[in-house]
């Protein structure tokens, strides 16, 4: 058995429960027809398109279906597509947002309008970077994840203020 065939039927699996959780909690998730895995995105984790006939099609990437990619860094991305199926929520406004807010509040995921591979705790090897360029190291003090930033930002600046997606714990800079 293919490992792609594997990774599909995993992302089925937890795309219809957590599309069941989501309804429970009085979220309206719109109609799914289709999906998929992309093996080429790099730059999303995943995508939701509405159809013609008001019906969604979601595609994720690849690089969350591996075996040390934690399940909480699927879960955030499966229910932030989830949410854009709501009526109102195919972009990031108030009604989105409240959404996620709901499913944090109710389940613990941590859903963002963007997120990074650190923050989803998504090991290097499948990022085609090289950490050793980078000059700033920034670490969850809850789980150990690092991440990396070439350039000063908010995140370098003022770690404690940002919330790791993986594991709801806070930041602290360690080089740099």
């Amino acid at each position: 058995m293919s490992e792609q065939f594997l990774w599909q039927g995993l992302l089925l699996k937890e795309v219809s429960e957590w599309s069941e959780k989501i309804k429970e909690i009085g979220i309206p998730v719109g109609n799914v027809r289709d999906i998929s895995i992309n093996k080429r995105a790099r730059k999303r984790w995943g995508q939701c398109v509405k159809m013609p006939d008001g019906t969604f099609s979601l595609n994720f990437s690849e690089r969350l279906f591996h075996k040390d990619v934690p399940e909480s860094a699927r879960a955030s991305v499966i229910c932030h597509e989830l949410l854009h199926t709501a009526k109102g929520c195919i972009g990031h406004g108030c009604r989105w947002k409240g959404y996620a807010y709901l499913v944090r509040k109710k389940y613990g995921v941590i859903i963002k309008t963007t997120v990074s591979a650190e923050e989803l705790g998504v090991p290097w090897k499948y990022m085609n970077k090289d950490p050793k360029k980078y000059r700033y190291k920034i670490i969850c003090e809850k789980c150990g994840a690092i991440i990396y930033r070439e350039r000063i930002s908010a995140l370098v600046k003022y770690p404690e203020r940002y919330i790791h997606t993986g594991c709801g714990g806070h930041f602290k800079r360690i080089e740099g």
